[in-house]
């Protein structure tokens, strides 16, 4: 069965590298999951979410799709569906407020211990995606803008570093990547 993904999604699972053991916090119906499983077989994912509606159709996916054995669903509030997990190295937050992402990260600060890269896809409010970030150790490696359906998106993706380099105003609102 063919897994339908936006472009933009697309765009956002390009940034997991091949092997990939990530989280999608606010999957809906866990497409992105599934379709990154799909397409890799050694790939595994964790599809979150927060409310009971979407959780089931999440399970309805996975299911649907057969990859039973490479993503499971867990019902939580953003990052808390990764307490006492060790072995995910990425995140996926997309298709929110760059204010909620922001939260949603610093809230769960705790459960970033074992993440090595953050693949954040913010409808609004970039800047404070890129705060988060730095806030948390994280250095913004790779930025791009797209469009699809007369809307612009902005996917940025930040790497676990030691010392993270400070941004300017002007990158801090537009990225370092993207003027």
């Amino acid at each position: 069965m063919n897994i339908q993904l936006s472009e933009r999604l697309k765009t956002v699972a390009s940034f997991l590298p091949k092997g990939a053991y990530f989280a999608d916090i606010g999957s809906d119906h866990a497409y992105l999951p599934c379709y990154v499983c799909s397409h890799d077989q050694t790939a595994r994912a964790i599809a979150g979410e927060v409310n009971q509606g979407p959780y089931e159709s999440a399970k309805e996916s996975i299911k649907r799709f057969g990859l039973e054995e490479s993503v499971s669903v867990r019902l939580g509030d953003g990052l808390a569906i990764l307490e006492g997990e060790h072995d995910v190295k990425q995140t996926v937050i997309a298709g929110m407020g760059g204010s909620l992402i922001k939260q949603i990260l610093i809230e769960g600060q705790s459960n970033l211990k074992s993440i090595e890269r953050i693949i954040a896809q913010p409808n609004i409010d970039e800047r404070d995606v890129r705060r988060a970030f730095l806030q948390l150790g994280f250095q913004i490696t790779s930025e791009l803008i797209m469009e699809e359906n007369g809307h612009i998106y902005e996917v940025i993706v930040g790497d676990k570093v030691k010392n993270t380099r400070t941004l300017s105003d002007e990158e801090l609102l537009f990225g370092r990547f993207n003027f």
